[in-house]
């Protein structure tokens, strides 16, 4: 009877520790063209350009590792702190193959959504409390809803433009701020869709959260 306990007690422990474990896991992370790394910590640096210059980690070994520079750096295509997730774009969408950016993901599916508000500046949420001249660090405070991000960014260094992007499933960007990029792209896409268009009753406007409410509620209708 005492081994029965003793196996359900090590059972119960083994599988806490492993939920305990894959939380943990996927905490930080960033994703290279390459692989997909997990840390216990992440910080990272950009120069005035957008383009990574710093990358500074601890793996789920304990090693910590330090890179810097365009030759050490990988080519970083997302990068997720806690619960925020900043992918590389494009800082101006009609020019896609110029400057990029790491601007956070709000609305993630078959539409994409980014914003970054402009000179938004807080604390940081890791233990990383400063960043280097020229470098800005991104990190966040969670309080995360289905379907949208609704967190507060941290942002050392250059304050950075207002982003409030679309990502369309070729790859294109819109900026959702713009009129004619509504009445011209993305509304007659959205109503391709029969079932958005029998379900969706609102305004197709600017504003943040009803736009990012609209397609979350396309995404979870369009596939």
């Amino acid at each position: 009877m005492k081994t029965k306990q003793l196996l359900m007690v090590s059972l119960i422990m083994l599988l806490c520790c492993g939920g305990y474990a894959q939380s943990e896991k996927t905490k930080y992370y960033f994703v290279t063209t390459k692989d997909t790394v997990f840390c216990k910590s992440l910080s990272y640096g950009t120069n005035m350009q957008g383009y990574l210059n710093m990358l500074d980690y601890v793996d789920l070994a304990g090693t910590k590792t330090v890179l810097k520079g365009k030759k050490d750096v990988p080519e970083v295509m997302t990068i997720h702190l806690d619960t925020v997730t900043f992918d590389k774009i494009p800082q101006k969408p009609d020019k896609p193959d110029s400057y990029i950016t790491y601007c956070r993901r709000v609305v993630d599916g078959k539409l994409k959504v980014y914003l970054q508000q402009q000179g938004s500046r807080t604390t940081t949420h890791t233990e990383y409390s400063s960043a280097p001249l020229g470098y800005a660090r991104n990190s966040s405070v969670s309080s995360p809803a289905p379907g949208i991000v609704e967190n507060s960014v941290a942002r050392e260094g250059p304050s950075g433009s207002y982003r409030f992007f679309l990502k369309m499933p070729n790859g294109t960007y819109y900026r959702i701020n713009d009129k004619d990029n509504i009445k011209n792209f993305i509304k007659p896409y959205l109503l391709k869709c029969k079932e958005f268009e029998n379900t969706y009753k609102g305004d197709f406007g600017t504003k943040e959260t009803p736009f990012m409410e609209m397609i979350t509620l396309y995404n979870s209708l369009c596939k």
